[in-house]
């Protein structure tokens, strides 16, 4: 029923840890940006449990831009995905 397009807070180099169609859970960490200088980091923590049906395919974002779309499931398709 929800989706939504997660953007970046910081610019820098974006560390995907899942790929397109994973099944991510409420608060796993679906990426992590280091900013240029390797400083600081931004986690990105997924907000809802679903399915990534989109994610960045450029490693450097700068803040605002998208990083990966969310799509949330109903209870039957994510226990059949998790199957």
């Amino acid at each position: 029923d929800e989706k939504t397009w997660l953007r970046a807070d910081a610019g820098g180099m974006v560390d995907m840890h899942f790929e397109c169609g994973s099944l991510v859970h409420e608060g796993d960490r679906i990426c992590t940006i280091t900013s240029p200088f390797k400083d600081d980091n931004t986690a990105v923590d997924a907000p809802f449990t679903g399915v990534l049906v989109g994610i960045l395919e450029n490693p450097v974002v700068y803040p605002g831009n998208p990083l990966c779309h969310l799509v949330e499931l109903d209870e039957p398709t994510r226990r059949a995905l998790e199957r």
